[in-house]
């Protein structure tokens, strides 16, 4: 697929339905990332909206001038920045920094899954951050993860349970 289309229900039809069982991880892989989907609908079809308003004049449409940066300047000196804006309440640069950090890191747990599913000896470590910067997940070993089950350090979690 080279798309999200229908808003992610054509990714979440491919992966109930073209997914093989065999082995059960790469089922339950597929479970996981419709369900990540689907948690993550609503704000990924609002981005998908305002890209449709702000690039393809969709639904009204803004205008490219709602765009512009200018410093006005009144004739009594008094200066006003006019910043691009979503709506009276929201500057579209606050808004694009939210969608892009909840896209990255939606992204990154999407391909850690994934990856997860083709790298049976492995297993992701994922990490809720703040600082996009900073990777999310990481693969550890599954020798590291049995000895880190049996001293208590962690607890055990299997795909095909």
């Amino acid at each position: 697929m080279n798309s999200f289309g229908d808003n992610g229900n054509k990714i979440i039809q491919v992966l109930k339905w073209n997914v093989s069982g065999n082995p059960p991880s790469k089922k339950n892989a597929a479970a996981l990332l419709v369900k990540h989907i689907e948690n993550n609908q609503e704000w990924l079809t609002g981005m998908i909206e305002a890209r449709d308003r702000m690039n393809h004049f969709m639904k009204g449409g803004m205008s490219p001038m709602a765009f512009g940066v200018a410093l006005i300047i009144e004739r009594d000196g008094v200066q006003t920045l006019h910043r691009p804006r979503m709506n009276p309440d929201q500057i579209v640069k606050d808004v694009m920094t939210t969608v892009m950090n909840n896209l990255l890191e939606f992204i990154e747990y999407f391909l850690g899954i994934s990856i997860a599913a083709r790298a049976p000896d492995y297993a992701i470590q994922w990490n809720s951050l703040d600082d996009p910067k900073r990777p999310r997940w990481k693969m550890i070993h599954c020798e590291i993860v049995r000895h880190m089950i049996n001293t208590g350090a962690i607890w055990r979690f299997r795909w095909d349970e």
